[in-house]
């Protein structure tokens, strides 16, 4: 009984703290939603959200390499600059942290007052942290209404991701219109988490997140929040 009675807090618990994110982003149940996935990980969250049929327009910023599937607006982004590490077999290229990610022109046009606009980052690379990065401050300037659902890499994944997700968090402190979660949690949901498996459960955790949050949002009206 105390287990269940713990459960029933917890659950009342999150729904007010996502209720009171989805006010501060200025959702309403009335309106499409829009979905933007930014950079590699974010455009494989949105694309498993359009594989469950979440209602809603889709919209991937990225270089995805393989061809998304229709129904999915693809604006590609290219990083402006690179580095490279030869070996005595290979060269490796890979975008240049040091330089700060250009954010596609086509982008910003897309929002608008007219959707509920969700941004969609698995934090940590160059590309999803940076456009992130560079796409937060300006919604915030032109006073756009969005959400962020926002994953912390795996710890396998390395300092040098988890010091871009860091960096990504410092830029949205004192944000209130975000929900951020941390993809090692996912261990103890699935004690036996293999390395092949962890990404697509990753990209469930995004989803079942976007789940929750549209049918506690149908009755945003109903919520006193201030």
């Amino acid at each position: 009984m105390k287990h269940k009675s713990f459960e029933k807090r917890r659950q009342a618990i999150k729904v007010f703290g996502y209720m009171a994110t989805l006010k501060e982003a200025g959702f309403r149940p009335e309106k499409n939603c829009h979905f933007f996935g930014l950079g590699y990980g974010g455009v494989n969250v949105l694309k498993y959200l359009h594989r469950r049929k979440i209602a809603g327009k889709y919209t991937a910023v990225g270089n995805p390499g393989l061809p998304l599937p229709e129904g999915i607006n693809l604006i590609r982004f290219v990083p402006s600059a690179f580095k490279e590490i030869k070996t005595s077999r290979h060269t490796f290229i890979y975008p240049d942290p040091e330089v700060p990610v250009e954010l596609p022109a086509d982008v910003l046009p897309l929002f608008d007052e007219d959707n509920n606009n969700m941004l969609l980052v698995s934090a940590g690379g160059y590309s999803g942290s940076g456009l992130a990065a560079a796409l937060i401050p300006i919604l915030q300037e032109k006073k756009v209404r969005f959400l962020v659902i926002f994953s912390y890499p795996f710890n396998f994944e390395g300092s040098k991701r988890r010091n871009a997700a860091d960096d990504l968090l410092e830029i949205m402190s004192g944000m209130r219109n975000y929900i951020s979660f941390k993809l090692d949690d996912l261990n103890y949901e699935y004690p036996n988490l293999k390395l092949d498996q962890a990404f697509e459960a990753a990209d469930h955790a995004h989803y079942r997140i976007v789940r929750e949050l549209l049918v506690i949002g149908r009755h945003i009206d109903s919520c006193e929040y201030e």
